[in-house]
C-alpha cells in the first residue's frame, strides 16, 4: 500500500509544476511557421520550459 501511494504522489508532483511552452517546443522541433503563429497570438515568449 505504501509503494502504491508514493507512485500515486509521485505521478501528481511530476504533472503538477509542468508548464507549457508552446513556443519552445515548436522552435525545438525546428517548426518556424508554428513559432511566427504563435508570437502573432500573443503566446508568451520568455514561458518557462518544464
Amino acid at each position: 500500500v505504501k509503494v502504491f501511494g508514493s507512485v500515486l504522489l509521485s505521478f501528481f508532483l511530476l504533472g503538477w509544476g509542468a508548464a507549457e511552452s508552446p513556443i519552445a517546443d515548436a522552435a525545438m522541433e525546428r517548426d518556424a511557421e508554428s513559432v511566427r503563429l504563435l508570437i502573432r497570438e500573443g503566446e508568451e515568449v520568455n514561458a518557462a520550459q518544464g
